[in-house]
């Protein structure tokens, strides 16, 4: 009797292990959604405001990989299913735009400010992107150093 229980739990496991290996995934995001998904990345990223500070790389990354998933999305059988390859695939390459457009929505970012320009009491309203905010910075500390490295050299010729 053990041995008809174990030999039926054996051919249930090797059934279920054969069908596992036919079945095809679903991604999360079906062709409709992930067209959708696209069409309203590429018009944000083409507005110019959600991701103004967006590197030309990045924009040109994002634009291949959307190549890459159409492609893809091809490439499915008539029912839109992906192969389990395929899904893996699009779930990293949608990890990486949404990586992207992170990085380049948190740089696009407005910050605003009350500043007092130089020789004036009077405060205006300034609004900066992130990137910009950032780029100033470094750009002052570099200003800095350099003046220190000059001030620190000795005069020549006395």
């Amino acid at each position: 009797m053990l041995n008809r229980i174990a030999g039926a739990l054996a051919l249930f496991f090797v059934m279920g292990a054969v069908q596992a290996a036919d079945t095809q995934i679903v991604t999360t995001m079906n062709k409709q959604e992930f067209q959708s998904y696209e069409a309203q990345v590429t018009k944000d990223l083409n507005d110019g405001k959600r991701y103004s500070e967006i590197a030309p790389d990045d924009k040109l990354a994002i634009t291949n990989t959307f190549v890459t998933m159409d492609a893809r999305w091809q490439k499915a059988d008539s029912a839109g299913i992906l192969s389990p390859d395929d899904v893996h695939a699009m779930e990293t390459d949608l990890a990486s735009v949404d990586a992207l457009l992170h990085r380049a929505a948190v740089a696009s970012r407005l910050i605003c400010s009350s500043e007092a320009p130089m020789g004036s009491h009077i405060s205006k309203r300034v609004c900066r992107t992130q990137a910009s905010i950032d780029r100033d910075t470094a750009a002052a500390s570099s200003t800095v150093r350099d003046m220190q490295s000059h001030q620190s050299q000795p005069l020549s010729g006395h």
